[in-house]
């Protein structure tokens, strides 16, 4: 069953948003691929938006945000609130770091009217998923070293260190 989801948009990226939206003809669409495109690869357009706090980090006041809803694939919603836990970064929050991303690149591309980046992103058929949710008894340590061997995996890591009160955020993307 798909559930209708949330999207906070600054004021300032509202008429960039609904160019893309109206490109992709609709919100979910244009959210699948910008998680295939910029999402599962943030390294490589050298951008960390890792966050050390402890609490995710949320946008900024002051943004006029404005509020739109779509239906994600669950799935696809899924793996994006790991990579965003990942980051540190509350949902919303990475939803716009990856427009403002594209909305770079559309204007180093001289503002075309038609913009389509490809992801550089292997097919995801038989792609393995497991997450903090999954109570796999058969998991072995085996098992977990070959995902993280794996060539097409994305490994996302948090570990709290409570002696030193740090926390450690790691998103490793092959």
């Amino acid at each position: 069953m798909v559930s209708s989801s949330t999207l906070l948009i600054p004021g300032h990226l509202l008429k960039y948003y609904r160019f893309r939206v109206n490109c992709f003809s609709g919100t979910g669409h244009y959210f699948e691929h910008l998680l295939a495109t910029y999402g599962r690869q943030l390294a490589r357009y050298s951008i960390n938006p890792v966050t050390t706090q402890w609490k995710k980090k949320y946008q900024n006041k002051g943004l006029d945000l404005q509020i739109r809803n779509f239906k994600p694939n669950p799935e696809l919603w899924e793996e994006f609130r790991h990579i965003a836990f990942a980051y540190g970064l509350a949902m919303c929050h990475l939803f716009v770091v990856l427009l403002e991303l594209e909305l770079k690149r559309w204007r180093a591309a001289g503002s075309p009217s038609v913009f389509f980046e490809k992801s550089s992103t292997p097919s995801q058929t038989n792609r393995k998923n497991v997450n903090s949710l999954h109570e796999n008894p058969n998991l072995q340590a085996k098992e977990v070293i070959k995902l993280l061997y794996h060539k097409k995996s994305t490994v996302l890591i948090r570990s709290i260190d409570f002696s030193r009160s740090k926390l450690h955020r790691i998103c490793l993307v092959n």
